[in-house]
């Protein structure tokens, strides 16, 4: 979502959700040195955009050894893609919640 607040201006209250964790693996790459990506989209159609390596915004994140870890997203659900460089990609849904980590593992045998 997006507060807009005017500035100078009285200060606003922003009452954030509780952060929620999700580990993402591809066991296919487990033990390679791919760098994949991986992108992650909201219900509402929203990429997940925070701050990534040396502090840009960014909206796709490496991947590699098969395995990413979030730990900061908000609660609800979440259309993932993990794309190789090699051009195979793999997608699923997870649903984040407070207080427990989802694990998703895309392209099981």
């Amino acid at each position: 979502g997006r507060l807009v607040s005017p500035a100078p201006g009285s200060s606003n209250r922003v009452d954030l959700p509780p952060s929620c964790n999700l580990l993402v693996s591809v066991p296919e790459l487990a033990g390679t040195a791919l760098l994949s990506a991986v992108t992650l989209t909201s219900a509402a159609g929203q990429p997940f955009r925070a701050v990534g390596f040396l502090g840009q915004l960014t909206a796709e994140w490496r991947m590699s050894g098969g395995e990413r870890s979030f730990d900061s997203l908000p609660p609800g659900q979440w259309s993932l893609r993990v794309l190789a460089p090699d051009g195979r990609s793999w997608q699923s849904t997870a649903t984040t919640t407070p207080g427990a980590t989802a694990t998703v593992r895309l392209g099981d045998s």
